[in-house]
């Protein structure tokens, strides 16, 4: 394909970077004292790729940020429509400061990844997807923002996006968490004025 990825539904470079421009400049920079932040991105009140080893991985998350002085976030869309519902336009802006200040965002391919569109660059981004080039969305969108992105398959299911559930891999859990403590150390390194 001439944009030298997966050929399925890729918005231009160059455009996904001039939409984050304009609506961070509108939204403004978020207001946050923590200096660490994984998002988690749950699809638990889904009907389609709920993940079947989301205790276990919230639970290593739950360590990960405790042991690294970080805030884990469990963002779910229906929480988040919810929480502002007199004002659908502070639950936008709420989730696009949220995924700004973001240090490692975690999810299974789903419409809450898209929020990575106003992700810092050089946040880590953990898809647990699928290997088929119809879902090369959010690498495209990691890439055209450069932003760290770490691909981990789900096992293989013949359901794919319609899969009422998904699992991970063997060893799929220490995946996750070996990436998110990479991505927190190359914040911390790049904090600091390090070149990665």
């Amino acid at each position: 394909s001439p944009l030298n990825g997966p050929a399925h539904c890729l918005t231009p470079k160059p455009l996904i970077r001039a939409m984050q421009r304009v609506v961070l400049k509108s939204v403004g920079s978020p207001t946050s004292d923590v200096s660490k932040r994984i998002i988690y991105c749950s699809r638990s009140s889904s009907s389609t790729r709920r993940l079947a080893e989301e205790e276990e991985l919230l639970s290593r998350l739950r360590a990960i940020a405790s042991k690294e002085g970080a805030e884990l976030v469990v963002f779910e869309k229906q929480a988040a429509t919810d929480a502002t519902a007199h004002s659908p336009l502070a639950a936008v802006i709420n989730a696009i400061q949220l995924f700004q200040s973001a240090t490692v965002v975690v999810g299974v391919h789903g419409a809450s990844l898209a929020n990575i569109a106003f992700s810092r660059t050089g946040t880590t981004i953990v898809e647990l997807g699928f290997g088929i080039p119809q879902a090369g969305h959010y690498l495209h969108l990691a890439q055209s923002l450069e932003l760290k992105y770490v691909g981990i398959r789900l096992r293989p299911n013949s359901r794919s996006f319609g899969a009422t559930e998904v699992s991970l891999p063997e060893g799929g859990v220490d995946k996750i968490a070996n990436a998110v403590m990479e991505g927190l150390k190359r914040a911390e390194r790049m904090d600091g004025g390090d070149e990665l």
